[in-house]
């Protein structure tokens, strides 16, 4: 399914299809630039609102292909062009669960991510993007049985952490919990211990739980 505007709002599945191979379904949003026959550029930027929405089986092996991903979107930071995502699983997915990355003004909340691999969910280079309960339970180990010497990135939850380049502005991560990761739960970056809740740097963390990791 492709377009400009993706609103689901209802009790919805998006499965995908797994008999034929490991590339399976992604719900993806962000911009594009266009060139007409003259050369014109026309830019188009993706907006998606969900809410109680089911996927099942999604994401893709071994890359950072997400279940559910916002790359290079970067609506508008107001009520009426800003992505949200609320009351959503995410669950049996080939590879990670959730990734935000190079995007802005984007609300996550009330989400349940469970059984995906290596990553859960990532933040990644991202500006006015707030998660407000995004929950990660269960991220399977990859088979890098073949690769000797490979200490793999893996986690529940990165927080503008996954390389070391990743800077994030304006963006909160609270009252969430993360469960059954193997390595680490959280992986955020840090501020002064006169900032004991984030409040004046560029990344709030608060309010998290993590546990039998």
């Amino acid at each position: 399914m492709r377009g400009e505007v993706v609103l689901l709002t209802r009790n919805i599945v998006i499965k995908a299809d797994q008999s034929v191979n490991n590339w399976n379904g992604q719900f993806l949003t962000f911009d594009s630039t266009v060139l007409d026959a003259n050369g014109n550029p026309t830019t188009y930027s993706g907006q998606t609102v969900l809410s109680q929405v089911e996927f099942y089986k999604m994401g893709q092996l071994n890359n950072q292909h997400a279940g559910l991903r916002f790359e290079n979107s970067n609506q508008a930071d107001s009520s009426t062009t800003k992505s949200s995502v609320d009351g959503v699983v995410i669950h049996e997915n080939m590879g990670w669960g959730l990734s935000v990355k190079l995007s802005s003004n984007i609300s996550l909340k009330n989400i349940d991510i469970f059984d995906t691999e290596q990553i859960g969910a990532n933040l990644d280079q991202t500006t006015n993007v707030s998660a407000d309960s995004v929950n990660v339970y269960g991220v399977r180990q990859r088979d890098l049985a073949k690769f000797d010497n490979i200490e793999d990135y893996e986690s529940c939850f990165a927080i503008c952490s996954f390389t070391e380049k990743t800077k994030c502005t304006n963006t909160s991560v609270i009252n969430s919990i993360v469960a059954g990761c193997y390595y680490v739960g959280f992986v955020a970056q840090g501020y002064s211990c006169s900032d004991p809740v984030g409040s004046s740097s560029s990344l709030v963390f608060k309010n998290n739980v993590a546990h039998s990791v």
